[in-house]
């Protein structure tokens, strides 16, 4: 007996099956050409099913790569978004900051204070105007954004 079954997937398809054994009028040697024919029939039908499937695989991997790529820009954004809702409080920190180191050193001259180099007052002033520029988000903005002089751009500085 010889038996090949076609099992298509998919909406309104059924399954087709094919069976050849020996009759009562016909042995299975006088049928081979609807065996072959059958088996190729069967063939034709696994190749289309093969096909589609890989063209459903790769569709699917395509739009999963597109997923994702949306995903991240999406997750971009929103890190891109929370970063400039905290950088004006950083900005006015920096400049507070700032302000403050400015308010000491004029208050230390109005006190004939030293300010030389090495002084723990000149140390606390460098101190806290360091920190006042590394609070500061500006310098980050516009080095992330490349703004720069166009003379600068011109010379490609």
């Amino acid at each position: 007996m010889v038996s090949n079954e076609i099992w298509p997937r998919g909406r309104g398809r059924r399954r087709a099956r094919k069976t050849w054994s020996d009759g009562e009028k016909k042995r299975l040697e006088e049928e081979l050409n609807d065996v072959i024919a059958g088996i190729i029939v069967v063939a034709e039908a696994k190749h289309r099913e093969h096909l589609e499937l890989q063209r459903q695989r790769e569709e699917w991997v395509e739009s999963e790569r597109r997923r994702l790529k949306e995903e991240e820009r999406r997750r971009a954004e929103a890190e891109r978004l929370k970063a400039l809702e905290q950088e004006p409080a950083s900005w006015t920190k920096s400049q507070q900051v700032a302000s403050y180191a400015d308010a000491v050193e004029r208050e230390a001259l109005k006190r004939g204070v030293p300010l030389v180099q090495g002084s723990r007052t000149h140390a606390w002033l460098v101190s806290a105007r360091l920190h006042a520029a590394a609070l500061d988000p500006v310098g980050a903005v516009l080095g992330a954004l490349d703004v720069r002089p166009a003379a600068d751009k011109a010379l490609g500085l």
